[in-house]
């Protein structure tokens, strides 16, 4: 869906969501991360999150990711 879910958002509330921050972070996966990913304990993870929030500060869309070593992620934005 172009754009994601941000869109959705934005329509279901009936304003745009002005501010985002994405965070990424390299770390070893936890037990639980470790299993879901089919690797060892502590192997190398990017670990992601993203955060939408209105203009008043509430946070309108939240998400993560955990990403193996023998993955990439590229990002690319443009608003219209």
């Amino acid at each position: 869906m172009r754009w994601g879910t941000l869109r959705l958002v934005e329509k279901a509330i009936k304003q745009v969501v002005p501010n985002g921050v994405n965070q990424l972070s390299a770390r070893g996966a936890h037990d639980e991360v470790a299993q879901l990913l089919g690797v060892g304990g502590g192997a190398p993870v990017l670990a992601g999150t993203h955060k939408w929030t209105d203009a008043h500060g509430h946070v309108v869309e939240f998400g993560g990711f955990f990403i193996t070593a023998d993955r990439g992620v590229a990002y690319s934005y443009a608003r219209e």
